[in-house]
């Protein structure tokens, strides 16, 4: 029996290692009820911003992000997306309010 091999090239494109993984922006608590702190990096906190969209997409708060509490109390019961934007870069969170 003969055997057929094949060399195949792999290329990995967007992994994330330790150093991305601590860039990362850390949103709680989460489920959320009158208020949601966003904790960014250092290096992403310049020039951040977060908008929250209900379910349907459409964009219920929107602001930029400090040190202080973001006031969630006025919006509905529900799941959001989060979406954290700095520096040309984006990362959505679920959020469930309660």
């Amino acid at each position: 029996m003969s055997k057929n091999t094949q060399n195949i090239a792999v290329t990995v494109d967007g992994y994330v290692g330790i150093s991305e993984y601590l860039e990362q922006p850390k949103m709680f608590p989460n489920p959320a009820t009158n208020q949601l702190m966003i904790a960014l990096p250092e290096s992403i906190q310049e020039m951040a911003s977060v908008t929250i969209e209900n379910m349907l997409g459409r964009r219920v708060l929107e602001q930029k992000i400090s040190d202080k509490p973001i006031i969630i109390a006025p919006l509905v019961s529900g799941n959001y997306i989060v979406r954290i934007r700095s520096k040309g870069r984006e990362w959505n969170r679920k959020l469930i309010i309660q």
